[in-house]
């Protein structure tokens, strides 16, 4: 009986000692990683843009292959939203929502992760000819004691899976890069006559290029008409 005593006073102690310590622990955490791209931000920026195509680069798809996954409507820019069901002890049930996205530059989500809500963001940030893509993730425990235990954990944790999710991304997006020869072969010496030309230049996602291609050709040739030129052959 006396030994009961002892356990449970000692059980008591360390609960009380833990409590004590939790509540000077910090309740917000910051995970944040980073990784450079050999290639123009669009091709990142849509790869995590559209919930579909995390397949391709998300370390969690890859965790467990069988996940359960409903895609909203949209889901992929602002409002774009999926929901995930898992048997695997990381990967779990939740759901994300994109509440900001701006193109090639940005993109803010929220994630509702068996109910604990938390924030996300994925940052583009052109250096020279590449990119570099920020993942960070933000919570608050708030008076979770045992949340702020967790977080203790949730760097070497969640990082390493942010680690491997952006070499994925990486990978991927190096290996598709369209490669644009230095030079042409056979050298061609070649006399063409002078003439005039009309032109819109626009900064668009890959997504974009033919809609916004369509619409381009469309201006064009309304201004053509407007001045009444006839153009000497195709665009």
């Amino acid at each position: 009986m006396k030994i009961l005593k002892i356990l449970g006073l000692a059980i008591l102690v360390i609960l009380i000692l833990g409590s004590v310590v939790g509540i000077f622990l910090p309740a917000k955490v910051h995970v944040e990683r980073s990784i450079v791209i050999e290639t123009e931000a669009s091709m990142p920026f849509e790869l995590v843009n559209n919930f579909k195509k995390w397949d391709i680069w998300s370390p969690w798809h890859k965790m467990d292959t069988a996940m359960v996954k409903t895609y909203g409507d949209p889901s992929a820019g602002k409002g774009g939203f999926y929901s995930w069901e898992s048997n695997h002890s990381q990967v779990g049930k939740g759901s994300m929502k994109i509440l900001e996205s701006i193109n090639n530059e940005r993109i803010d989500f929220e994630l509702n992760f068996s109910g604990a809500i938390a924030s996300s963001s994925m940052i583009f940030e052109t250096q020279g000819e590449n990119t570099k893509v920020t993942w960070s993730f933000d919570g608050d425990a708030g008076w979770n004691l045992i949340g702020r235990y967790f977080n203790l954990l949730m760097d070497p944790w969640l990082g390493g899976d942010f680690e491997n999710g952006l070499k994925d991304l990486k990978s991927y997006c190096e290996a598709n890069e369209v490669q644009y020869p230095t030079s042409l072969t056979p050298i061609m010496d070649k006399t063409v006559m002078e003439s005039n030309y009309l032109s819109i230049r626009m900064k668009v996602a890959m997504s974009e290029i033919s809609s916004k291609t369509q619409k381009g050709f469309q201006s064009l040739y309304a201004e053509l008409e407007k001045q009444k030129i006839s153009p000497i052959g195709a665009p």
